[in-house]
């Protein structure tokens, strides 16, 4: 418990006694004058009455002094939860605090670049329900520089900065953080930071996608998001991928345009970009990478835009998480194939299911 809530116990206590003490002194009172013109019963039920007020102040002080340590508590594990995050002073203060959060059906995590934040945000108002879904903006791109674009190749390339992302009115609620993408130049590093830092802050189901209305290998932004949410279930029964690191079945549905399926193992590879150097690399570094060691087969499709459940990420352990998240400065150097692991990070056992190589 911390001193403020000692203090805050103590004097809420004290008030408790304080006006029960005052009860008490009147009842006393008017039992007084009560005694003088009543019979010996009445003074019996005076007793009576007293010792039940006596023990109401014993139950009320107790309460009291439990509340105020919940309350000491929840304020503890907020400031230990919001200080790791890449939020402003104004963000952190006004984010609702971590014991008061609920569960959320649906998190939307957004990698945007140079896109139109209104003609995103206002389009994710058709699928992203205030009462049951959150959005996550990453701002994956150096302040005030445009580097690339989620969109089509014929769009007008902007310049919009975080703020003018969270300046947009949205019925539903959103967060946003900058992230330093020249470490991967890809969505990756909205994604492992999403994931890293909200490990125990995340929705039932989690969509990851970039920050577009369309593009060349997308469709509709919340007709992705639907069609993989609606997939879930019945991926998840009909593949069965639970397994030694999961109790509960791991799902990956990519919501991207369908291409062909690539595929990697320590004897073989297949398809567009799978090749032995690729496959030398990533089974040579995937312990130092991960902590873990290397699955039988990776499989993966372009272009890392997917959907999955809170089980899936939570089957991988903080350490895991945190590991690929540390990894990132040096990933430049390292050639961390990003785009091509997110089905194996997410859903390992169905990675190693979906193809053969």
């Amino acid at each position: 418990m911390t001193a403020n809530a000692m203090d805050a116990s103590s004097r809420e206590a004290r008030d408790v006694e304080s006006n029960a003490a005052l009860d008490v002194e009147s009842n006393d009172a008017l039992d007084v004058e009560s005694n003088d013109a009543s019979s010996s019963s009445s003074s019996s039920s005076s007793s009576s009455r007293r010792r039940v007020v006596a023990a109401w102040v014993l139950v009320v002080t107790a309460l009291a002094s439990a509340a105020a340590v919940a309350r000491g508590n929840a304020r503890s594990v907020a400031r230990a939860a919001f200080g790791r995050r890449t939020m402003s002073e104004d963000e952190r203060a006004s984010a609702v605090e971590v014991s008061d959060r609920k569960r959320f059906e649906l998190d939307v995590v957004m990698s945007v670049y140079d896109e139109n934040p209104g003609t995103v945000l206002g389009h994710l108002e058709t699928c992203c329900r205030a009462e049951t879904c959150r959005a996550w903006v990453y701002s994956s791109f150096n302040s005030g520089v445009s580097v690339r674009s989620h969109s089509l190749e014929s769009a007008r390339r902007e310049v919009h900065e975080l703020e003018d992302w969270l300046a947009v009115n949205t019925t539903f609620e959103k967060r946003g953080a900058r992230v330093n993408n020249s470490w991967t130049g890809t969505e990756s590093t909205a994604y492992v930071t999403h994931v890293h830092e909200h490990y125990d802050d995340l929705a039932d189901k989690i969509a990851f996608v970039h920050g577009h209305v369309t593009s060349w290998h997308s469709d509709r932004l919340c007709d992705i998001i639907q069609r993989g949410l609606s997939k879930i279930d019945e991926v998840a029964s009909r593949d069965d991928n639970s397994s030694s690191i999961s109790k509960a079945p791991t799902v990956y549905v990519n919501v991207n345009r369908p291409y062909d399926l690539r595929c990697m193992s320590r004897t073989g590879v297949s398809g567009v970009f799978a090749d032995e150097n690729l496959r030398d690399g990533v089974y040579g570094n995937w312990k130092k990478w991960t902590g873990e060691d290397p699955p039988e087969r990776m499989t993966w499709e372009c272009c890392a835009q997917f959907v999955t459940t809170r089980e899936s990420l939570r089957a991988r352990s903080s350490a895991f998480w945190k590991n690929l998240y540390d990894l990132m400065p040096s990933s430049s150097t390292e050639k961390v194939p990003w785009e091509y692991l997110w089905p194996t990070f997410v859903d390992e056992v169905g990675s190693s299911k979906r193809g053969s190589c």
